[in-house]
């Protein structure tokens, strides 16, 4: 996974989806007691199960397909468990933390950490099939509730 120009997370009672300005990537965080399963399909996402230790999302996923490269640039095996840590700071920022081990592409276990901040400004979204590029609204990046 490279690192996206932004998040936007939808948070509801089943589900915490993830959505990423680079992608399209999608990606769905199920709640804790609820078990990966056997029969997944390897996906550049993976399968990911999430739980709350107060203010931070805790996310244990794993079948993520062997093409799946961190930053674009970091090769991984499929063999590639990954625990995320989503620190809410405050109403402005967000801290990423991430640890991942694989035993057949990496030579030691691999972290990283990244905070990210709301944005005043609006993104920029590049097309593909021209150098051109358009302003786009703001994501959020701190998680917000959808009312159900």
């Amino acid at each position: 996974m490279a690192v996206p120009l932004g998040y936007e997370f939808l948070i509801d009672p089943g589900r915490v989806t993830i959505l990423s300005e680079e992608g399209p990537l999608i990606r769905r965080v199920y709640p804790a007691g609820r078990e990966h399963p056997s029969d997944h399909e390897p996906t550049y996402a993976g399968n990911s199960i999430g739980h709350w230790e107060g203010q931070t999302l805790v996310i244990d996923t794993i079948d993520l397909t062997p093409k799946t490269q961190f930053f674009k640039r970091i090769k991984t095996s499929g063999k590639t468990p990954m625990t995320e840590r989503i620190h809410v700071l405050d109403h402005n920022r967000m801290k990423l933390e991430t640890a991942t081990e694989d035993p057949v592409a990496l030579t030691a276990a691999w972290q990283y950490s990244v905070t990210y901040s709301r944005s005043s400004t609006p993104f920029m979204e590049a097309i593909t099939a021209t150098t051109i590029a358009m302003p786009r609204e703001s994501r959020i990046f701190a998680p917000r509730k959808l009312i159900a």
